[in-house]
């Protein structure tokens, strides 16, 4: 009989479902928790161990199999992640400790020992996941400050709901309603040139994670973009580098009616001259495929690398670990701008 974990999670004293389990070979894997849909699955990570001399035992064990590691298979039941005994299928019956970790969950009991027993029923854990430490709430004011007023309340849709009603929800993370408010607030007040802000050139957002929004866009944006480069004062520029992997990511997530042609898009990113600093990798349709949409990854940055060598250094520390830009601390450095803060329309709590 195959050895089974299986691991419930609670939020509040009420379940917190896994929704799906994405493999590792597509959007790097992860799972996806409490209808997040508009995000990217959140990292997983399970660390299982034999305690005393189940350890070498299990180290015996691990050496047999074809890449010396044992193996488990991960699915969902019932809202749980199980975790089932592979290869080989059977371990001895003792003490083992485990570890489980998900991105951006404060889990208080990710580590802990059970006790295997020999042809013995699965095993269930329950994990206590921390309550979020703070509320992010939008304030009146997001509804007379256009065009963020526009994409709010317009055809844009994240996790099923219109904007407007996904921020007043309580069940989205606060760190993902504050990149996005972050971010609505930086484009209405960039670039600080004579061009009209480029908030006006985003037509509907359809991801919003804790580093990064997902958004259609006009064409008239890569325009402007280009036209900044070419700027003596270049408040915008074009990164003629390597571009890092994650902003492919946007191909696997454009609509469906340009999906049949991502192969053929093209990655141009730029990054704006300040500090934080916006970023923009705008997805480029092909010459020869008229009317396909444009569409960009956009995020900010705590350091510029072109700046100077500490932004080098505090960008390099992002991409290392993803999502570590924490746009709820981020909100007071912002708000100490005071062009930028009459566009910041909430409050933490």
């Amino acid at each position: 009989m195959n050895e089974k974990l299986i691991f419930s999670f609670r939020q509040n004293g009420q379940a917190l479902p896994i929704d799906q389990l994405v493999p590792v070979d597509l959007d790097r894997g992860g799972v996806v928790l409490n209808g997040e849909t508009s995000a990217w699955p959140r990292g997983l990570r399970f660390d299982f161990e034999g305690v005393g001399p189940f350890k070498q035992i299990l180290n015996l064990l691990r050496n047999q199999t074809a890449n010396g590691d044992h193996r488990f298979s991960v699915g969902v039941d019932n809202g749980a992640l199980s975790f089932t005994t592979l290869k080989p299928d059977h371990i001895p019956a003792g003490t083992y400790g485990y570890k489980i970790r998900v991105a951006d969950l404060d889990i208080q009991n990710g580590e802990g020992s059970l006790q295997l027993n020999a042809g013995g029923q699965p095993v269930g854990i329950q994990i206590n996941v921390r309550p979020e430490r703070h509320r992010v709430n939008p304030t009146d004011s997001i509804r007379t400050d256009q065009p963020i007023t526009d994409l709010v309340d317009g055809i844009s849709r994240i996790d099923g709901k219109r904007i407007i009603d996904w921020l007043r929800d309580d069940a989205p993370r606060p760190k993902r309603k504050a990149c996005l408010l972050n971010i609505l607030a930086r484009l209405s007040i960039s670039p600080s040139t004579d061009a009209p802000p480029l908030i006006t050139f985003v037509q509907n957002i359809f991801l919003a994670d804790v580093s990064r929004i997902y958004a259609k866009v006009d064409p008239e944006l890569f325009i402007l973009l280009q036209q900044l480069d070419q700027d003596p004062r270049q408040p915008f520029s074009l990164d003629h580098g390597v571009i890092d992997p994650i902003h492919f990511k946007l191909l696997q997530r454009i609509p469906e009616a340009d999906q049949d042609i991502t192969e053929k898009y093209k990655i141009k990113s730029f990054r704006e001259d300040t500090q934080p600093s916006l970023q923009i990798v705008v997805a480029v349709p092909p010459d020869d495929e008229p009317g396909r949409g444009f569409y960009a990854d956009i995020d900010i940055d705590l350091g510029n690398p072109k700046r100077d060598f500490a932004g080098f250094f505090i960008h390099l520390g992002e991409l290392i670990a993803e999502g570590k830009t924490d746009h709820i601390k981020l909100n007071k450095q912002l708000k100490k701008d005071p062009i930028l803060t009459g566009h910041l329309h909430y409050t933490i709590t």
